[in-house]
């Protein structure tokens, strides 16, 4: 498996290079993007792989070859509090990455783990979000996992839409 996974970065690697080559040639100048899907606290920007370190830290070099490849603006997508608070702090250095604020449905033990209360949870996530209203544009909200976290999904609808208004108008 570990193999499979070094050969599929590998071509990855390949592809970014191909792409930084066409940074210069008339239709890329002409295109910009837009990463809606940047798993920026993802452990393999930290270089670890299946729990193991293969390499420094690297974000800086996606970044770098993200802007190379007419990356315009990116959505980092953290899946919990935690992971909120850590992207927060790399996209306030960043002003085209924005931020998603949510709880994806693989963290939603992640509520209660400290021995908090999903309302305390909920509170903190609130409060970041109104912090910094800024950076943070959307939410996982809907893909809970039924029965089992459902009463999560219920506290956290209504936390999510609060400030709907504010938005449409």
């Amino acid at each position: 498996m570990f193999a499979s996974s070094l050969r599929a970065l590998a071509v990855m690697d390949s592809a970014v290079a191909a792409m930084s080559r066409l940074g210069t040639s008339c239709a890329a100048r002409h295109l910009s993007y837009f990463d809606v899907a940047f798993n920026m606290t993802d452990d393999m920007f930290n270089g670890i792989y299946f729990g193991k370190t293969r390499h420094s830290p690297d974000l800086h070099c996606v970044l770098q070859r993200a802007s190379q490849c007419n990356v315009t603006h990116m959505l980092a997508t953290p899946g919990s509090l935690s992971q909120l608070k850590e992207t927060l702090d790399i996209a306030k250095a960043h002003p085209n990455i924005f931020v998603t604020a949510g709880v994806h449905p693989t963290r939603c033990k992640e509520f209660e783990a400290d021995g908090s209360s999903a309302d305390e949870y909920l509170a903190e996530l609130k409060a970041l979000i109104q912090t910094h209203e800024s950076k943070i544009v959307a939410g996982v909200c809907c893909m809970f996992p039924l029965p089992s976290r459902t009463d999560i999904f219920l506290k956290w609808l209504p936390a999510a839409a609060c400030d709907v208004d504010r938005v449409s108008e």
